[in-house]
């Protein structure tokens, strides 16, 4: 995305989600979904969008194009207090739940 068209989707979600006059909190958690250390509002639910993001990734739940699973940012675990191993485990859950978009 931002090699062609030198931005990327979470910019532009930022965008729609301000143009549509949503609150600030959640346009950051949008915008900032990649980078949630960088949000200011309320980085506690840029951290939640970024974990369900890499989550539905890794999960392969919806239509994210092949293979561009996004790293876990560092931090995340820290901000959202899950102590060690806690990611893994929700990871494991989810799968247990056989969670199907379609």
């Amino acid at each position: 995305e931002r090699e062609l068209m030198d931005t990327d989707h979470a910019l532009i979600g930022g965008y729609l989600a301000q143009w549509w006059n949503l609150p600030d909190n959640i346009v950051e958690a949008v915008q900032y979904h990649y980078e949630p250390a960088s949000a200011n509002a309320e980085p506690e639910l840029a951290h939640v969008v970024h974990l369900a993001d890499v989550l539905a990734h890794r999960l392969i739940l919806g239509s994210s194009g092949p293979g561009n699973i996004p790293a876990l940012a560092p931090g995340v675990a820290k901000a959202l207090s899950f102590g060690s191993g806690d990611v893994a485990k929700l990871e494991v859950e989810l799968k247990e739940m056989n969670i199907s978009l379609g």
